[in-house]
């Protein structure tokens, strides 16, 4: 796991306002989202990469003067760490396992 986030925001401004958001499927358990927002970030740079845990991936966010833009690849699967796997669902037996 990298978690690298540094953000410096204006606490006292109520502003938040989504001004566009894309989302879509690379394979059959791989996804992506895009997002454009109005906030009260000055300045952010955020990194995330998961190798395993729910929604594991890459999540890459910059802020500057009230807005941020924000990108997302994961896994759409939940994770199981008492068995450390992914989870799936079987549909015929209606349970999920790993």
């Amino acid at each position: 796991m990298i978690n690298l986030n540094l953000e410096l925001s204006v606490p006292y401004i109520d502003r938040w306002d989504n001004i566009h958001a894309a989302s879509g499927y690379l394979a059959r358990h791989k996804a992506w989202e895009i997002q454009i927002m109005k906030t009260t970030t000055l300045v952010k740079l955020q990194i995330d990469f998961r190798l395993s845990g729910d929604h594991a991936g890459l999540r890459l966010s910059f802020g500057l003067l009230g807005y941020e833009f924000d990108v997302n690849v994961y896994d759409t699967r939940h994770w199981d760490y008492e068995k450390k796997c992914w989870e799936s669902y079987d549909e015929r037996t209606n349970t999920r396992t790993c």
